[in-house]
């Protein structure tokens, strides 16, 4: 991990953790390219350095030392990154915040190349249908994915709250065969506790998608990147939305703006799927976002309670199956007691069979040991009688007076 240094260090304290998080990976991102081009060795301290030099310079003597920097950043980013005009805006914003944290100026007017704001328009997410999803879920190439989408879309959690999840989060509710599946959140941006849940759907692909997954541990990210045991990250799964939605018909991707199926947008179709058929504040509720203290109850609902009101809702946000249908189809205790007493009594009655045969069969290759045996006499007898063998049979004192007589002749012969 590329150290930006202690000024930089001491700017990003002073942000929100969101913010901070976000500027510095852009902050990284523009080291990495000036590492490249001025030395390894060189970092910010060598930027402010040349920025405090011009500045030193009388004022018809100066350049825009930052401004020509960016224009050939942002020319790597758009040539050799591909990066969206959004993406890069923030890089420059990041980098522009932290030259006037140290007293210098970079001005956007200078520097010809930075793309203007994305219009509202432009920034729009994918409206939703149920349909829709059904198809961007058939369409993405792995079970992670698709177990991603639905667990995004079933629950409205942010990707940072997806990111952060863990196998152990859901492991002892997977094992025991829970639908929904219940799950303890903090929002990472405002520190808010609350529960959501996760339904079937959600819960099969992703069944199957950890069954590809090898020496899972409570402690494992619940999604990875392919083939990694490290966690997937925000990059890696936005790219990913984008490549799904580049095979849809029905999404329009603009080459320098936002892809409207990005991921948050499966936090905006919960919510639109669920406004006027669930209660506004649960709605709210299981979003992580804040409620007032009349609306608070939902805090202190027990679990049972909390996911009695999901199968409720769960219907709206399913693309195949629901809890309730799956637990329809599951006996109640009652019964499962009763067909676990049916099952024992069964398997005891094939255990009885199971012995009698194995007598049966020790029985069975007993006598046939015996008739073997008296064939093979019968058969030395035969040989004998018919001149083949001189010697007589063991078995002769069994012979007839007959079969003697028949002997002395022959021997005599």
């Amino acid at each position: 991990m590329i150290e930006l240094g202690e000024e930089a260090d001491a700017y990003l304290a002073l942000k929100k953790k969101s913010t901070r998080t976000t500027y510095q990976n852009q902050l990284r991102r523009f080291l990495r390219w000036y590492k490249s081009k001025y030395g390894e060795d060189k970092g910010f301290d060598h930027l402010l350095d040349q920025m405090d030099k011009n500045q030193k310079l009388p004022r018809r003597d100066r350049k825009h030392v930052a401004e020509t920097i960016m224009v050939e950043y942002i020319d790597f980013l758009k040539d050799e990154e591909g990066l969206a005009n959004h993406t890069i805006r923030t890089g420059f914003t990041a980098l522009q915040n932290f030259l006037k944290s140290m007293n210098y100026e970079m001005s956007g007017i200078w520097i010809g190349n930075l793309p203007s704001a994305t219009s509202r328009k432009e920034n729009s997410k994918q409206r939703w249908t149920i349909e829709q999803i059904s198809e961007f879920v058939e369409k993405a190439p792995s079970y992670r994915d698709k177990a991603a989408i639905l667990v995004m879309f079933q629950s409205g959690m942010a990707v940072n709250e997806l990111m952060s999840l863990d196998y152990g989060d859901i492991e002892a509710q997977l094992k025991s065969g829970n639908l929904p599946i219940l799950i303890d959140m903090t929002r990472k941006k405002t520190g808010v506790e609350y529960r959501t849940c996760i339904g079937a759907d959600a819960v099969n692909y992703l069944k199957t998608y950890l069954k590809t997954r090898k020496n899972l541990k409570s402690k494992s990210p619940l999604f990875t990147k392919i083939g990694s045991e490290k966690r997937l990250t925000r990059v890696t799964l936005q790219g990913r939305f984008r490549e799904i939605a580049d095979e849809l018909s029905f999404v329009t991707l603009k080459k320098d703006s936002m892809n409207p199926a990005r991921p948050h947008s499966m936090r905006s179709a919960f919510r639109s799927r669920l406004t006027n058929r669930a209660a506004e504040t649960f709605i709210e509720y299981l979003m992580g976002h804040k409620l007032n203290g009349t609306e608070s109850a939902y805090l202190n609902m027990p679990n049972e309670a909390l996911v009695k009101d999901y199968l409720e809702i769960e219907k709206y946000l399913s693309i195949e199956t629901t809890s309730k249908d799956i637990l329809a189809g599951r006996p109640s205790e009652g019964e499962q007691s009763h067909i676990l007493r049916a099952y024992q009594e069964q398997m005891g009655d094939l255990q009885n069979k199971n012995d009698a045969l194995s007598k049966m069969v020790d029985s069975l290759a007993k006598k046939s040991e015996e008739q073997e045996r008296l064939l093979q006499m019968v058969v030395d007898r035969l040989v004998w009688l018919e001149g083949e063998e001189k010697d007589m049979p063991e078995d002769a004192h069994m012979m007839t007076a007959a079969e003697k007589e028949k002997y002395g002749k022959i021997s005599n012969f």
